[in-house]
Protein backbone atom coordinates (compact mmCIF):
# COMPACT_ATOMS: atom_id res chain seq x y z
CA UNK A 1 0.00 0.00 0.00
CA UNK A 2 1.43 3.40 -0.92
CA UNK A 3 1.92 6.28 1.52
CA UNK A 4 -1.27 8.14 0.56
CA UNK A 5 -3.41 5.05 1.04
CA UNK A 6 -1.69 4.13 4.27
CA UNK A 7 -2.13 7.62 5.73
CA UNK A 8 -5.79 7.70 4.75
CA UNK A 9 -6.37 4.20 6.13
CA UNK A 10 -4.82 5.12 9.47
CA UNK A 11 -6.86 8.31 9.73
CA UNK A 12 -10.06 6.52 8.76
CA UNK A 13 -9.49 3.64 11.18
CA UNK A 14 -9.00 6.06 14.07
CA UNK A 15 -12.15 8.00 13.18
CA UNK A 16 -14.18 4.82 12.75
CA UNK A 17 -12.93 3.45 16.07
CA UNK A 18 -13.80 6.65 17.92
CA UNK A 19 -17.30 6.61 16.47
CA UNK A 20 -17.74 2.88 17.16
CA UNK A 21 -16.52 3.18 20.75
CA UNK A 22 -18.95 6.00 21.50
CA UNK A 23 -21.69 3.47 20.87
CA UNK A 24 -24.06 5.97 19.33
CA UNK A 25 -24.08 4.43 15.86
CA UNK A 26 -22.74 7.54 14.19
CA UNK A 27 -21.28 7.27 10.74
CA UNK A 28 -18.01 8.79 9.62
CA UNK A 29 -18.72 11.08 6.71
CA UNK A 30 -16.50 10.62 3.69
CA UNK A 31 -15.54 12.87 0.84
CA UNK A 32 -13.98 10.49 -1.67
CA UNK A 33 -11.63 13.00 -3.18
CA UNK A 34 -8.84 10.83 -4.50
CA UNK A 35 -8.62 7.52 -6.25
CA UNK A 36 -6.46 6.19 -3.42
CA UNK A 37 -9.11 7.07 -0.82
CA UNK A 38 -11.85 5.45 -2.89
CA UNK A 39 -9.74 2.29 -3.19
CA UNK A 40 -9.23 2.09 0.59
CA UNK A 41 -12.97 2.47 1.25
CA UNK A 42 -13.80 -0.08 -1.45
CA UNK A 43 -11.35 -2.57 0.08
CA UNK A 44 -12.77 -2.10 3.59
CA UNK A 45 -16.31 -2.58 2.27
CA UNK A 46 -15.35 -5.69 0.29
CA UNK A 47 -13.76 -7.35 3.33
CA UNK A 48 -16.85 -6.57 5.40
CA UNK A 49 -15.07 -4.20 7.79
CA UNK A 50 -17.31 -1.22 7.12
CA UNK A 51 -20.84 -0.67 5.98
CA UNK A 52 -22.53 2.34 4.47
CA UNK A 53 -24.80 4.20 6.83
CA UNK A 54 -26.70 7.33 5.92
CA UNK A 55 -24.11 9.52 4.16
CA UNK A 56 -21.05 7.85 5.60
CA UNK A 57 -19.58 4.58 6.78
CA UNK A 58 -19.17 2.82 10.10
CA UNK A 59 -17.41 -0.26 11.39
CA UNK A 60 -19.12 -3.60 11.45
CA UNK A 61 -18.48 -5.51 14.68
CA UNK A 62 -16.18 -7.86 12.78
CA UNK A 63 -14.35 -4.94 11.18
CA UNK A 64 -13.74 -3.28 14.53
CA UNK A 65 -12.39 -6.52 15.98
CA UNK A 66 -10.18 -7.14 12.96
CA UNK A 67 -8.63 -3.68 12.98
CA UNK A 68 -8.43 -3.15 16.75
CA UNK A 69 -4.76 -4.26 17.03
CA UNK A 70 -3.76 -1.70 14.39
CA UNK A 71 -5.91 0.99 16.05
CA UNK A 72 -4.24 0.31 19.40
CA UNK A 73 -0.82 0.50 17.77
CA UNK A 74 -1.65 3.79 16.06
CA UNK A 75 -2.88 5.24 19.34
CA UNK A 76 0.26 4.05 21.13
CA UNK A 77 2.39 5.77 18.51
CA UNK A 78 0.44 8.97 19.03
CA UNK A 79 -1.07 9.10 15.56
CA UNK A 80 -3.99 11.48 15.47
CA UNK A 81 -6.83 12.05 13.05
Amino acid sequence: MDDEKTQFLHTLLLKLAESHEEGKGRAVLLEHETQAEREVVTQLKAEGSITEFMKGVRFTSAGYSKHLPKIKALRALGKSN
